[in-house]
């Protein structure tokens, strides 16, 4: 998010000005569209230009330009600099949350903190995606999401006694996002393992632009 007063719900492509819905549940929903195997690449694309474009612009959208276009709202509006940068500096070596397995501890979390009330789709509908991520970026310790992303990367110290290795290890599997599911994966769904919505957003897309490219060869 930014505080310049530039709009943050619009995005220029081929010297056209599209106005965007990126209220955080939009985005969630783009980023699972993307990922549902029963829709063909190029059903997702459109799809998801149809969430994240208003009114009918998705219309005016030749396919050709589908996917450069869901690319760049991609990397101006959902891969948030301060997101990108804090992954260099932190580097954790797997994700520490996912948007799925951790709605509960959100809401809670902003609940407490916040008074914001997430299972209120007329109040969540009114939170940007920048805005939601500044939020969950502010969580304090204290706070449900918080407390479970420190167990998943907290290591158990060297000088230990039993008993905290126990309660440590225990609610490191409490809290463990590699639980398994039930189901065989695909090819696909075992390459996106690990992947939170945001990061398949970005798998996917990569993976479209490289098909159209070999179609296109």
């Amino acid at each position: 998010m930014n505080l310049t007063g530039k709009p943050e719900d619009q995005i220029t492509y081929q010297g056209h000005q599209y106005r965007l819905n990126l209220a955080y549940p939009i985005v969630l929903t783009v980023c699972d569209t993307l990922a549902d195997e029963r829709l063909a690449p190029e059903e997702r694309v459109t799809l998801c230009l149809r969430l994240l474009l208003t009114g009918n612009q998705s219309a005016e959208v030749g396919p050709a330009d589908e996917v450069p276009l869901l690319d760049l709202i991609y990397h101006e509006k959902i891969e948030l600099a301060e997101n990108v940068l804090a992954a260099k500096l932190f580097k954790a070596r797997k994700p520490v949350f996912d948007f799925e397995l951790d709605a509960g501890r959100i809401a809670a979390s902003f609940r407490q903190q916040y008074q914001i009330d997430l299972t209120n789709a007329q109040e969540r509908n009114h939170i940007s995606w920048a805005f939601f991520n500044a939020l969950l970026n502010g969580l304090d310790d204290d706070t449900p999401f918080r407390k479970a992303t420190a167990f998943r990367t907290m290591e158990i110290p060297k000088d230990a006694t039993a008993d905290q290795r126990k309660y440590i290890s225990q609610m490191k599997q409490l809290y463990a996002l590699d639980q398994p599911k039930k189901g065989r994966k695909s090819t696909l769904q075992q390459q996106m393992a690990g992947m939170d919505r945001v990061q398949r957003v970005k798998f996917l897309a990569a993976q479209m632009k490289k098909e159209g490219g070999d179609d296109n060869g």
